[in-house]
């Protein structure tokens, strides 16, 4: 069988659609005839946060959910054999295309890939509006993997509690020089939509904050400026304002941490967003409790305790499941400023 290039092209346009950590789309390509190569991009993965590659493996399963969703839509089943080269090496996965039949598409996968081109990272404030039980019950839909599991808070206490640990996570980066610079140096001051990276604009610095964003991103200012409690005021900002703001919070957690079971969360997580999307419901991701605690970077023994701290918060909620990742959700008006991709050929291994 030989896959038409233009089904080649639609999947390949829809894997590059994927979310990424501050996106940093470290993820590279192979076709070898039929089948594609999915690799770990060495000169974007494996620094600070993402030491055991956590990042990169959610990141590398948002892209093979959108690429199995795309081929679908044409007629093609993906088989997935994760790592088979084994987990030292830069594949991460290799995708087989065969015909499907008969197709078995179902009406929410159709749903579900035809939002792939309009998922997108929203981190303006307020979100509106109140999540139905319809809606909850089309984001429980979407998990189709039985060690993966989606809490939706609605209630009050329980997101202000939940919002307490996400801004304690999120000051850590703040205070950790390691976490601090792998955050800044994806950050672009001077590009208005990078093909990599993030702009204040993105990240939903508002206008009279620029300056002051701007200061902090040099180490030595906000080192200084932490002893006045900076990185707090910051996380209180960037998490516990917009929760605040926000009438809905969902939680991803799994059992497996293994490589393989963080990548098939990630895939788990791209399903989600997409039928978060397909509900007209704005999403803005929290990744710093779930990453953090899961990738246990060495940080110091102070902040090391900051996190145990998390941790001991988080099983506090969901007992023997483990976070991946908080999502506010809610709804807002108008469009937010997006990221930009590198193209499919500039990912191409040759």
């Amino acid at each position: 069988m030989i896959l038409p290039d233009a089904v080649k092209g639609e999947i390949l346009k829809a894997a590059v659609l994927a979310p990424s950590a501050d996106n940093s789309q470290p993820w590279r390509y192979k076709w070898l005839q039929d089948s594609l190569a999915l690799y770990r991009d060495a000169n974007f993965s494996g620094s600070a946060t993402d030491s055991s590659f956590v990042l990169t493996d959610l990141a590398i399963g948002c892209v093979i959910e959108n690429i199995v969703l795309a081929a679908a839509q044409y007629g093609y089943a993906v088989a997935v054999n994760y790592f088979p080269e084994g987990e030292l090496s830069l594949l991460s996965a290799r995708l087989t295309f065969s015909p499907n039949q008969p197709i078995s598409n179902t009406q929410l996968e159709n749903k579900l890939a035809q939002q792939i081109e309009k998922r997108c990272t929203d981190r303006r404030l307020p979100f509106s509006g109140s999540l139905s039980a319809s809606n909850i019950a089309v984001l429980q839909s979407a998990i189709n993997c039985e060690h993966i599991k989606l809490y939706c808070y609605t209630q009050r206490k329980q997101i202000y509690a939940l919002a307490a640990i996400i801004r304690q996570a999120e000051a850590v980066r703040f205070k950790s020089p390691s976490l601090h610079h792998e955050l800044f140096s994806t950050v672009n001051f001077s590009e208005p939509s990078p093909k990599q990276g993030m702009t204040p604009a993105i990240l939903g610095i508002e206008l009279p904050a620029r300056p002051f964003f701007r200061l902090i991103s040099n180490w030595s200012a906000m080192k200084w400026l932490n002893y006045v409690g900076a990185a707090a005021m910051v996380a209180a900002r960037s998490v516990t304002l917009p929760i605040r703001l926000s009438p809905a919070l969902v939680a991803i957690t799994t059992s497996q941490t293994n490589r393989v079971g963080i990548m098939t969360a990630g895939r788990q997580l791209e399903r989600v967003w997409l039928a978060a999307t397909a509900e007209g419901l704005a999403v803005h991701p929290y990744a710093a409790p779930g990453v953090l605690t899961l990738a246990k970077p060495e940080l110091g023994s102070e902040l090391d305790a900051e996190l145990s701290q998390v941790q001991m918060a988080l099983k506090q909620h969901f007992s023997e499941q483990n976070v991946v990742m908080f999502l506010r959700l809610g709804y807002k008006n108008g469009k937010p400023a997006r990221s930009a991709r590198r193209n499919v050929t500039e990912l191409e291994l040759t």
